[in-house]
């Protein structure tokens, strides 16, 4: 089923990637070590939440709700990272 939002509330969604996507990257980029991944942790994040702007944008600040995902799924993956690497130490 694909995604819709009205015009106001994409305008919104659009207006507070752009003002806050680089400190998300940033943020990101801090946890997970590697900007190019965190670049992706971002998108992942902004796809799925897409459907539920609507509620979110009725936040006071959908910004630090987005972050917070932003920063649960950066330790996710640096917690992968980490079990991955600790996986191919023991398996050499």
């Amino acid at each position: 089923m694909p995604l819709t939002l009205t015009s106001s509330s994409a305008g919104h969604f659009v207006r507070v990637v752009d003002a806050e996507s680089r400190s998300w990257v940033a943020v990101a980029t801090v946890i997970i070590g590697d900007r190019d991944r965190a670049e992706e942790v971002v998108q992942e994040v902004l796809a799925r939440l897409v459907g539920r702007w609507a509620k979110i944008e009725g936040l006071d600040r959908p910004g630090a709700f987005v972050r917070r995902a932003v920063i649960n799924e950066a330790i996710s993956v640096h917690r992968r990272q980490r079990r991955e690497l600790v996986a191919n130490e023991r398996a050499a």
